[in-house]
């Protein structure tokens, strides 16, 4: 039932993230109801059960991406829809729209009075490779969305806002990715005599995956991979025809978390060709680092330089393959040696990031935000 208490929070796919289930529990620990305003997928089906606990305002149409033209479409009927079955519910008024897409769907409910506070987990007009022109057109359009329709813009890091081109908001805050840490297995590694790698996450081409099938070739029969999230279906099928790769599809975060204290390492790579990509700020690492999961980042994702200078994370450029299979090759017969970094990790995770402060900065951000 839709109450005055009610936070809608609208984005344009049902796929389950970590990062937007963490908010809604702040918004739940301050004594608001979360309900997820989003429009069916091709898949919508397969995330039902993610969202058992939730509210869900399902809009009744497919978001589908496959054109620019399937896109734009989407977007229309996303305005229309979000507006038509928002403006009925009267009793409430508060929304936390996701990103650029979210906020542009609000734009007509803005004038209508709604409360519309933005999380910025992924900066829109970084995320595709396109011509400097076009990126500055992008740029001017969502910094003109986000100042005119948001109440308060929510950045990962200050870094995020610093990529927007800094623009004059009414109110900018900061809380992290860093997630619930209560459940917390301990590293022990494969227990065969199998060399476990793990891709996790969004599992799209620009996140490492494209670099498996030369690794396949370059590294030794016992190392395996092991992918586990959502992305591109298409090349995730054809890895898997491959006897040494395995799709586990998207999995809980306490399963996600007992599956990386069972890898031997995790691999977190960001095509650096992609602007975003290198702002990256990848929960995948952060659950390494609470783990102690040794984790390989690509040198071109500015977290890395910190990471690598304490000793808690490998790291190579994105397309150095060979360097990369040389490492994988030589750590699967020293295993032993990534007991030491995974005990700085865990080390470095406690003197350097706390949940507890993440959730006591974002209960007072959102009881100051929320009406």
């Amino acid at each position: 039932m839709i109450n005055s208490k009610t936070v809608f929070i609208i984005n344009t796919s049902d796929e389950p993230n970590n990062v937007i289930f963490s908010h809604a529990s702040f918004v739940k620990d301050i004594g608001y109801t979360p309900c997820f305003v989003f429009p069916n997928r091709d898949n919508t089906n397969s995330n039902e059960d993610y969202y058992e606990q939730y509210k869900v305002l399902r809009l009744n149409f497919v978001f589908r991406t496959n054109s620019v033209f399937n896109y734009l479409c989407s977007l229309f009927k996303f305005v229309f829809y979000v507006a038509n079955n928002l403006k009925k519910e009267s009793l409430s008024n508060n929304i936390l729209a996701i990103d650029l897409i979210g906020a542009i769907a609000c734009v007509y409910l803005k004038f209508r009075g709604f409360n519309v506070n933005i999380l910025v987990n992924d900066n829109f007009s970084a995320r595709y490779k396109v011509p400097r022109p076009l990126f500055l057109v992008i740029l001017k359009i969502e910094q003109w969305i986000l100042r005119y329709v948001s109440n308060s813009c929510i950045f990962p890091d200050i870094s995020r806002y610093i990529l927007l081109g800094s623009p004059v908001l009414k109110r900018i805050d900061y809380i992290p990715n860093i997630l619930n840490d209560d459940y917390t297995p301990i590293y022990r590694g494969s227990d065969s005599n199998k060399f476990l790698v793990m891709f996790c996450g969004w599992l799209h081409s620009s996140r490492g995956i494209e670099l498996i099938e030369s690794l396949l070739v370059l590294t030794t029969k016992n190392i395996e991979f092991q992918l586990v999230g959502f992305g591109d279906e298409k090349l995730l099928r054809s890895l898997c025809k491959h006897d040494r790769v395995k799709w586990l599809g998207h999995v809980t975060r306490k399963n996600n978390l007992d599956l990386l204290s069972r890898s031997d390492v995790n691999i977190a790579f960001y095509n650096p060709n992609i602007l975003i990509n290198r702002y990256a700020l990848p929960q995948k690492v952060y659950d390494s680092l609470l783990v102690g999961c040794p984790v390989v980042l690509n040198s071109e994702v500015i977290l890395s330089e910190d990471l690598f200078k304490s000793g808690t994370c490998f790291r190579f450029n994105y397309f150095d393959v060979s360097n990369l299979a040389k490492l994988l090759n030589k750590l699967s017969e020293e295993k032993y040696t990534l007991k030491d970094m995974s005990k700085r990790m865990r080390s470095y995770y406690d003197n350097h990031y706390s949940y507890a402060e993440v959730k006591n900065r974002a209960n007072k951000i959102y009881s100051e935000i929320l009406k």
